[in-house]
């Protein structure tokens, strides 16, 4: 990735880059964490530059993806979010649903194109896709 980004970057020589899905941002994200230990550093400081000037910090990447941390960070920006809340436990996820009613949605701290997310229009529902969306008990 970093070759064909390096190359685009010198033949087009962009003020900003857009990933226009998940993985293109991805990618982007690794190149600024990670840049290829054969690309010259010149090249890797200035790609990371146009990637910084396009994106923002990267210490702020990781709250743009998951989602157990956007709605917060977007609140804390005046930005107006539904009720939410981060749960561990089907119980506090039903608990959630009956304070504030349904439908409630269910997502996965990461997930693209729908994948990871489901909306729950009662408890038959909610337990259906809390099973499917929670990672296997690692323990048994």
């Amino acid at each position: 990735m970093g070759d064909a980004f390096a190359d685009a970057v010198a033949a087009t020589a962009p003020r900003l880059v857009v990933p226009c899905d998940d993985m293109a941002f991805r990618l982007l994200r690794l190149l600024v964490a990670f840049p290829p230990q054969e690309m010259p550093p010149a090249l890797a400081l200035r790609l990371g530059s146009l990637i910084r000037d396009s994106l923002g910090e990267p210490a702020c990447y990781e709250t743009t993806v998951d989602k157990t941390l956007l709605p917060s960070a977007a609140a804390a920006h005046g930005v107006p979010v539904p009720p939410f809340a981060v749960v561990g436990m089907l119980a506090n996820a039903e608990e959630f649903a009956l304070l504030h009613g349904w439908p409630v949605v269910l997502k996965r701290a990461y997930g693209f194109a729908g994948e990871g997310v489901a909306v729950c229009a009662d408890r038959g529902q909610l337990v259906a896709a809390w099973a499917k969306l929670s990672p296997a008990d690692p323990h048994g």
